[in-house]
């Protein structure tokens, strides 16, 4: 599928020219330009760049127009029924923050460096689960199937505590949700020793405003990883449960299919 790299001031003319006012992967504040003369210069700029380069035409009546593959993944971005946001916090790589957009048939990948955009469109729902399952790094753990329920307050807490490797403080923590103690050690294994943590958030959006979400977090270590996810959309209770690949996407299209019928 194509994979088009804009400038910034590339990507401004290219949303001016959609109408667009916001992208819900970038801060208000770090998109347009705020004083006016520089936005409009900015603008032009990178609308004289794009017709460069052939994805950017003026027609007879004088309104600019972009390319088709460009024109789509455009509105992709602006415009997004769904966008999903990942964070991949890796041990020794540190955190890694990735972009996917769907809408009307098209899905992209949208990655940021050096002040460049790269817009990678992935060929189908599929292709997405696939992809975003790759960065997370799931493995295929032995299936164990260990699942609690604890209040989020609660889960932040334990969270905590396991950073400060105050292990007894946050096991009675655990213990005090009705948490028995083998899966409570497990769990408290995982936070302390995790390799890697994922944060993965899933958005629905209408005309550049997000008015639903959910979230899934993994947190995998050299042995196990777990799952969160709150088990009822706006309750604040989490279903914590043992996961591996297979369970990863399987969560993962279910968030998507949740948020398509909204």
């Amino acid at each position: 599928m194509s994979i088009i790299e804009l400038e910034h001031a590339e990507l401004l003319a290219a949303l001016d020219v959609m109408g667009a006012q916001a992208v819900v992967s970038i801060p208000r504040a770090r998109l347009f330009p705020s004083d006016s003369e520089r936005r409009a210069e900015t603008v032009k700029r990178g609308g004289d760049s794009l017709k460069q380069r052939g994805l950017m035409q003026r027609g007879r009546n004088g309104h600019a127009t972009l390319d088709g593959p460009l024109a789509g993944l455009v509105a992709t971005v602006a415009y997004p029924t769904i966008a999903i946001m990942l964070l991949h916090n890796e041990r020794g790589a540190g955190l890694r923050r990735y972009w996917f957009y769907q809408w009307d048939g098209h899905i992209v990948e949208h990655t940021t460096r050096d002040g460049r955009h790269t817009f990678h469109e992935l060929e189908d729902l599929a292709a997405l689960i696939e992809r975003v399952s790759a960065l997370c790094g799931m493995q295929e753990f032995s299936p164990v199937d260990t699942r609690v329920e604890l209040a989020q307050d609660a889960f932040f807490t334990v969270k905590s505590l396991a950073s400060r490797r105050a292990h007894d403080e946050a096991r009675d923590v655990l213990r005090g949700a009705g948490i028995a103690d083998p899966a409570a050690e497990a769990f408290l294994h995982v936070l302390e020793g995790a390799v890697v943590v994922d944060n993965i958030a899933f958005l629905r959006c209408a005309k550049e405003i997000i008015i639903d979400g959910r979230n899934i977090a993994l947190l995998r270590g050299e042995q196990a990883a777990w799952s969160a996810r709150q088990r009822v959309p706006g309750v604040p209770r989490l279903t914590i449960e043992t996961t591996n690949l297979a369970s990863v996407k399987k969560q993962l299209l279910s968030c998507f299919a949740e948020l398509a019928r909204v």
